[in-house]
């Protein structure tokens, strides 16, 4: 493209000289978007849906590292996109054989494009919903800060370490409430203690952003699919007011309890 070739772009319909500067950026970031070496066609969620790679679309971003990454910071990415594309806080990406997901969208003072901080997804948790499970990636790190993650109780030692999900909010992941439990790594049983899903957000006017749940440590149990690393939630289910067994049982026990529901079912308790 020739210098007047561009020059009538900047300067086309301009009715001032403020117009035509800001023609002149918006021609500038376009330009950007199509010869930069860090613009990239990534695949990624639209705002308020489920992260898919089966049926999420593409987008033409503008992917740039932040200076001093480190482990606190989880690799965040500076990433720019059309001011007109349907992301904003909670979006995921695909990027690098990884999930990335939208924690922060930086208001421009020239509206020419979307500027938004992506942090990478450092596990995939599964929930089970309805029947279905979904593997949601979640930004995940540990908040055992001031203990070394164990409790001593009257007869035995028990873990209750805590750590931190970052998770987008989506038709799916709304669902998920304080009570909600989850397998980290085939291994470690953690349940929702706190969830806020108002703090970050692209709007002020409610619209979907990101999720923070605090989690607990908490036992195992039986049910539990350990090798596909789905913890067991019995949402839906209720317990009737019968329950038979000891008020009192201390961790390290062994109790028999029963519960009288629609149909009589027996369990023994091993805590």
């Amino acid at each position: 493209m020739s210098y007047f070739e561009r020059y009538k772009i900047r300067t086309q319909r301009a009715l001032n000289c403020k117009e035509s500067l800001l023609k002149d950026a918006e021609y500038r970031f376009q330009q950007v978007m199509d010869e930069a070496l860090t613009t990239h066609i990534v695949q990624y969620t639209k705002n308020g849906e489920f992260p898919d790679l089966k049926k999420n679309g593409t987008i033409r971003v503008n992917i740039n590292d932040i200076t001093n990454n480190d482990k606190s910071a989880y690799d965040e990415k500076k990433i720019l996109v059309d001011k007109n594309a349907d992301m904003d806080v909670g979006s995921y990406i695909w990027f690098n054989n990884c999930w990335w997901i939208a924690v922060f969208k930086e208001h421009q003072s020239l509206n020419l494009y979307k500027k938004l901080i992506f942090k990478v997804c450092n596990q995939i948790v599964k929930y089970k919903l309805n029947g279905t499970t979904y593997d949601i990636p979640v930004n995940i790190h540990n908040m055992t800060l001031y203990s070394d993650g164990m409790n001593d109780a009257r007869y035995m030692s028990y873990g209750d370490s805590k750590c931190r999900f970052v998770i987008g909010k989506n038709p799916i992941t709304e669902n998920i409430n304080v009570g909600a439990r989850f397998l980290v790594n085939h291994d470690v049983p953690y349940r929702v203690t706190n969830r806020v899903d108002y703090e970050y957000n692209g709007y002020t006017n409610g619209s979907d952003g990101i999720m923070n749940f605090i989690l607990l440590q908490v036992p195992r149990l039986p049910d539990d699919d350990i090798e596909d690393n789905i913890a067991y939630n019995n949402f839906g289910k209720y317990v009737d007011e019968l329950f038979v067994g000891n008020d009192i049982c201390y961790i390290g026990e062994e109790n028999e309890y029963i519960f009288r529901t629609k149909q009589m079912i027996s369990y023994q308790l091993e805590t």
